[in-house]
């Protein structure tokens, strides 16, 4: 079977038809892999960042917890100091009036007229209360 000169040509065109559709195939396919590729990168790259902001967000979170706790802790011990600060002060001034107070009821429980208005007063306050009528 020999090949004829008119049939080459027209074999070198089918060839080269067939070469360029092959070829269009292929940019074809490769393109829709690209695509597909490109698709699922974007989709795994998402999902990532989904990730990674549900974790900072508890990570946030976590430490905003951290540092109410801390500042509440250390609202309540300055609170702490602060009462025992003023109970220091009112302690001083009580341990310094004391002894002036009892003096002064010493001094005024030595006089006879005080205490008759002392007793005449406690009288009449126990008396009320004894005819006072139960509400």
């Amino acid at each position: 079977m020999s090949v004829s000169d008119s049939d080459v040509p027209k074999d070198t065109e089918t060839l080269q038809h067939l070469l360029g559709v092959v070829a269009e195939n292929r940019e074809k396919r490769c393109q829709e892999i690209r695509d597909d590729a490109r698709r699922e990168a974007g989709e795994i790259i998402r999902q990532a960042h989904t990730r990674v902001r549900g974790r900072l967000h508890r990570h946030v979170e976590e430490l905003r917890e951290k540092y109410r706790l801390r500042v509440a802790s250390a609202t309540a011990r300055n609170q702490t100091l602060l009462r025992q600060q003023h109970q220091k002060e009112e302690r001083a001034l009580l341990d310094m009036a004391w002894p002036l107070l009892h003096e002064a009821m010493l001094a005024l429980w030595r006089q006879a007229e005080s205490r008759r208005r002392w007793v005449g007063a406690a009288v009449g306050l126990a008396t009320e209360l004894a005819y006072r009528t139960p509400a």
